[in-house]
């Protein structure tokens, strides 16, 4: 089949060079951009803000039934006891923002309230960092390690977490109209922003929730904590837990606002908070058991790995993002990235290379193709993971318009070598991720924090091969990127992101007229584990977001008879629009609108 020749054979400075460059972006946009359009609708659950407490297997058929309940329903004590101590174990410190013996407290004083012939209402906040932290724990059992689990299956836990992300939104949404802010109801926020960003990925609503904790922090002064004009004594245990939960939860709102500046979407290179706008500490490196003993200007040595210490390096990684949105933007000012001095793009990445050498490398050993390897001897390791593929993520979007212009001057060599190795790192990172991050039987990561790496990694892959086919090796270059692919494959029946990205990929093959050849899906098509009646949808309309493709997951072929959602797997879809046998046209046409966002 003969395709569009490619008009990247242009040699040279030629004006037409950068003309195609330019006109990479509209479609590459949208592949950057999927995991920030079509969130689901999130009916209110509930118009009480009073919860109803149930035996954990009552709750669960009550959810999973049609329909499903309209009041707040929580757990009995002893397990709401057990899933914070989940929570605690597998998920805080990847949002290290609450007191974890002050919140226990504070979560016993709710249970014995309700206990109560009249209970009194203690704060819709409380109410919702708890709903915040269930959704949480059944979260990480639905979508990655289902060891130990109170749940009989995925399913379940997948329907509890998005029944009780409802309940936490409906409680929120009930302390915004009648609550003054209070430090439970931003902690809720947080969390509830990371499991959405985890389930549905940087969508609108995970945007708004973001904008809505920076401002609700602000109103509680957290950007002013230790202004010499308005800092408070730390001279008590709870004055100085106070304190300190101050700057962990301003410190999260920052740092998450940089790095967002990097993420991709509609707010791509923009962030809101400057570093001359506040003046607060950065957290030490302490534990929350330190907080309870030790005095305000206690801090454990840098090296000393604690639960804050990857916290620590998340916030370095932020103030680099900050830095590096600043250049992407001048990029995008000017007419040639060339314009800008090279030296800085290398002075920047020197920063990313330090962190991947410092503290991130202590816990993990090298492979012989120099990947990282997990070792189950060192603690702390969720956290140095994601920190790791976040700063290899980052560093490719550095990178990545100097990998466009290798034709134009060879020492963006070093810019294409960067993201080569970057890229394969974060891929090679999916066969080696702990059992808790990913499905051990199945090895599929299905968390879509976790899947936007990966997809940001195959859309370098299939730049490279589209760009710079001087390199050679395209069979290996091609089965790379098909053994990439596998990774949302294998994902896209529990993540949105996954589909999303997948069937964004099949719109820009229909665009180009690629040849299907196979109408049929294959014998032994996919069934998805997840029945319809546990997604976050009610409709068919419901499910269909930007690309009219489903979300969470797509209903790809429609319903199967067993009321299970089915869809091609990878291989169908590259042999109906990848399998382009040999001529190198028909992939120039292919992947020219693959990108990830260059001018």
């Amino acid at each position: 089949m003969v395709g569009l020749q490619s008009p990247l054979t242009t040699t040279g400075d030629a004006p037409e060079m950068e003309q195609v460059i330019r006109e990479y972006n509209s479609d590459s946009r949208n592949l950057e951009d999927v995991h920030s359009y079509g969130a689901a609708p999130l009916p209110r659950v509930s118009d009480s803000p009073v919860p109803h407490v149930l035996p954990l297997s009552t709750l669960i058929g009550l959810v999973t039934s049609p329909g499903g309940p309209t009041k707040i329903l929580i757990p009995q004590r002893e397990d709401a006891i057990r899933l914070f101590a989940c929570y605690v174990e597998h998920v805080d410190a990847l949002q290290h923002v609450i007191h974890v013996p002050s919140v226990r407290e504070r979560f016993e004083l709710l249970y014995d309230n309700l206990e109560k012939p009249q209970p009194e209402y203690v704060g819709g906040g409380l109410l919702a960092l708890l709903l915040a932290v269930l959704g949480h724990t059944a979260g990480f059992w639905a979508l990655g390690s289902s060891h130990g689990s109170l749940f009989d299956s995925r399913p379940d836990a997948l329907a509890l977490s998005t029944y009780w992300l409802r309940c936490t939104l409906d409680s929120l949404e009930h302390v915004w109209r009648v609550e003054d802010s209070s430090m439970e109801a931003l902690q809720a926020q947080i969390l509830t922003m990371f499991l959405l960003y985890h389930t549905e990925g940087l969508s609108s609503r995970a945007r708004r929730l973001m904008a809505t904790a920076l401002s609700d922090a602000k109103d509680l002064g957290l950007h002013m904590t230790d202004s010499p004009h308005r800092k408070a004594p730390e001279n008590t245990q709870v004055e100085i837990i106070d304190a300190e939960m101050r700057r962990r939860v301003w410190w999260h709102i920052v740092s998450t606002a940089w790095s967002a500046a990097l993420w991709g979407g509609p707010h791509d290179g923009v962030y809101t908070v400057q570093p001359n706008h506040m003046q607060v500490k950065k957290p030490r490196n302490v534990t929350d058991e330190d907080l309870m003993i030790m005095p305000a200007d206690f801090s454990r040595p840098a090296d000393e790995p604690t639960s804050t210490t990857y916290y620590l390096q998340r916030i370095i990684l932020a103030e680099i993002c900050r830095e590096v949105a600043d250049v992407m933007l001048e990029i995008r000012a000017v007419q040639d990235p060339r314009q800008i001095p090279y030296s800085r793009i290398l002075t920047l990445d020197g920063k990313f290379a330090e962190i991947l050498n410092g503290p991130l490398a202590s816990g993990m050993v090298t492979a012989e193709d120099d990947g990282p390897v997990y070792n189950p001897r060192r603690p702390h390791l969720r956290q140095q993971y994601f920190t790791y593929l976040t700063t290899e993520a980052r560093r490719c979007k550095l990178h990545l318009p100097y990998l466009l212009r290798l034709q134009q001057d060879p020492q963006y060599i070093v810019s294409r070598n960067i993201c080569l190795q970057s890229a394969r790192n974060i891929l090679r990172l999916k066969h080696i991720l702990p059992s808790e991050v990913s499905d051990e039987s199945s090895g599929s990561v299905k968390m879509i924090g976790l899947m936007h790496h990966f997809c940001c990694a195959i859309v370098i892959l299939a730049m490279d091969l589209c760009v710079n086919k001087s390199a050679g090796g395209d069979h290996e270059r091609k089965a790379e990127i098909r053994a990439a692919c596998r990774i949302l494959e294998d994902a896209r029946d529990s993540s949105r992101a996954a589909g999303l990205f997948l069937d964004s990929l099949t719109t820009i093959f229909r665009k180009h007229k690629v040849r299907v050849q196979c109408d049929q899906p294959p014998n032994g098509v996919a069934v998805s584990e997840f029945p319809v009646e546990n997604k976050l949808f009610h409709t068919k309309a419901d499910q269909r977001g930007r690309f009219g493709v489903g979300l969470f997951p797509a209903d790809y072929m429609g319903d199967s008879e067993n009321g299970g959602l089915v869809e091609p797997g990878f291989d169908t879809m590259w042999q109906g629009y990848l399998d382009l046998g040999e001529e190198p046209q028909a992939w120039d046409a292919l992947f020219n609108d693959i990108e990830l966002g260059v001018p």
